[in-house]
């Protein structure tokens, strides 16, 4: 019954819904258009194993094929994702890059060691310029981990780029969440003032209906006639009086 009430409302008070959407609307579009699209631009870091090399005499061959060794070096590359999370790698990039913001994850579409690094920006520009410093930042990441173990240059964990965008990713659902979110408050606030708008307007309409019916009907009286006799009914008046004062003195002497 209640929803039925509030259907008939907003039916009743047709022109006031519609000026309530067509402001939702607007508002929506205002903030869409506030907030702008989101740029995001992907790239992809290998963790990229030491080759094993013997010395045969004067010349050192490799021994192997690195890529088979992939496999071994998922922890390392777990340390380093810890490691560009932390809050002074991601302080660094800020000073450098304000504009712009990364994530770092393990691909998960694959076993292998390799980093995805996304960075947002509310510029094309600055997304990938943004990408292309979060990439740099893993070989420093990775040389400063290894430092201080002692290992020759050769035996270092490397990194290698497999992809960069050059071209970022246009981004609309911030945009989107926020306009339906702002959309959605003003048409339910819109709508609720609406209905206790008519409530209180159909309240009063029926205070004054039962007011009209309790009101008692006062009779009107024949308004009385208080304007003097004609001068001809006067004299009557006073003949018929006269002549009754003579007919009792007329008794009263014949007594």
């Amino acid at each position: 019954m209640e929803l039925n009430a509030f259907w008939t409302a907003l039916l009743r008070r047709w022109y006031l819904t519609v000026g309530g959407g067509v402001l939702a609307v607007a508002l929506t579009v205002f903030i869409v258009g506030q907030i702008g699209p989101t740029y995001k631009a992907e790239g992809t870091v290998l963790m990229f194993p030491p080759a094993t090399t013997i010395q045969n005499g004067t010349t050192v061959e490799t021994q192997g094929n690195p890529y088979l060794l992939l496999g071994g070096l998922s922890q390392a590359r777990d340390i380093v994702l810890r490691t560009m999370k932390s809050k002074t790698i991601s302080d660094a990039f800020t000073k450098r890059q304000p504009n712009a913001e990364y994530t770092v994850n393990p691909d998960f579409t694959t076993s292998g060691p390799i980093i995805v690094i996304d960075v947002t920006s509310h510029s094309s520009t600055d997304s990938v310029k943004g990408l292309a410093d979060a990439v740099n930042t893993v070989p420093g990441v990775l040389n400063s981990m290894q430092s201080g173990l002692g290992l020759p240059a050769s035996g270092y964990i490397t990194s290698r780029v497999l992809t960069v965008d050059t071209k970022p990713q246009v981004v609309r659902s911030s945009q989107i969440r926020s306009g339906i979110v702002v959309g959605a408050l003003v048409l339910l606030v819109t709508l609720l003032l609406l209905a206790l708008l008519d409530g209180l307007l159909e309240a009063r309409k029926e205070r004054s209906r039962q007011r009209a019916q309790v009101q008692p009907v006062v009779p009107v009286d024949d308004p009385v006639d208080t304007k003097p006799a004609p001068a001809r009914q006067r004299r009557g008046r006073r003949t018929s009086v006269d002549q009754d004062e003579s007919d009792r003195q007329t008794t009263t002497v014949g007594s």
